[in-house]
């Protein structure tokens, strides 16, 4: 603790007099820059660690690592357009950073630009592959993730479903992360008119315990129900979602699926009045 805190303020000397420090060494205080930006950002500081890395940019303008930070911090705050710009600028001035695009496919991603992002997801995985140190970025959950949904999106379920299925392989049963796969997977099945399997991962989905996948699974389920016209089955569904902590769109679906419901009751009852006369009843 004692060696962090000594760290921490002698960097920020630095950061001061950037001119007087410059005879210590390049290579070492951009990365002390580095992990000062780190620790800020950890302490939820993000203005003051985007300023140290743009104190470091002014002095090595092509500096990747601190560019591929900064747009990482610009993420976090959902300046896709910004940290696009600090990717591009990454793989600029080294070709082979495969962090640098997988930070710009998840722009791309957020961006709704589907095949800038696809292309951009096969470079990292490409250059990760090639590069010992960063093999890892296949391996990455939420963006395996995101490059599953981007396949789909682009319509080629079959890139999806390995991508879902190597996911499934790699994780404990246990992880959220399979939970989400299952959604995607659910959308797959959707997409090849597999409505069984559909409804089946969406309802494992919805069984993770975690209420933000859960909701999305039910509202998944419901709609699909709606699709088949199986309006108990949708209201059934809908009426497992905690609707207080839900979006608009599922309070749109619950209150859409509540209605029809409920008609077809009292249509059910009036039928069944008018023909009292039958053996069994018509609901």
């Amino acid at each position: 603790f004692f060696f962090f805190f000594f760290f921490f303020f002698q960097a920020e000397d630095g950061i001061r007099d950037v001119e007087r420090s410059r005879g210590l060494g390049d290579v070492y205080k951009r990365q002390a820059f580095i992990l000062l930006a780190v620790a800020y950002s950890k302490n939820k500081q993000q203005e003051k660690a985007v300023e140290v890395l743009d104190e470091v940019l002014k002095y090595c303008k092509s500096y990747a690592e601190a560019l591929i930070v900064k747009g990482n911090l610009l993420i976090d705050e959902k300046k896709w357009i910004e940290a696009k710009e600090c990717f591009h600028a990454a793989i600029r001035g080294s070709k082979k950073v495969a962090t640098a695009y997988l930070g710009l496919a998840n722009c791309e991603y957020n961006l709704s630009k589907l095949k800038e992002a696809d292309t951009a997801y096969m470079q990292a995985i490409h250059l990760g592959a090639a590069i010992p140190h960063e093999r890892n970025i296949s391996s990455n959950r939420v963006e395996r993730l995101n490059m599953a949904r981007v396949k789909l999106k682009l319509g080629n379920e079959a890139a999806a479903q390995e991508i879902i299925e190597d996911i499934f392989n790699d994780l404990p049963n246990n992880d959220l992360t399979i939970a989400r796969a299952l959604l995607i997977k659910g959308r797959i099945m959707e997409k090849l008119n597999n409505l069984t399997d559909a409804a089946m991962n969406y309802e494992q989905a919805a069984n993770y315990g975690c209420t933000e996948i859960s909701t999305a699974a039910l509202y998944k389920l419901a709609k699909l129900r709606v699709r088949e016209k199986d309006y108990y089955e949708a209201y059934f569904n809908v009426r497992r979602i905690q609707v207080s902590k839900a979006g608009k769109k599922v309070k749109t679906l619950y209150n859409l699926v509540d209605g029809v419901f409920f008609a077809g009751l009292i249509d059910c009852v009036l039928n069944e009045k008018k023909n009292q006369s039958r053996s069994h009843p018509i609901c």
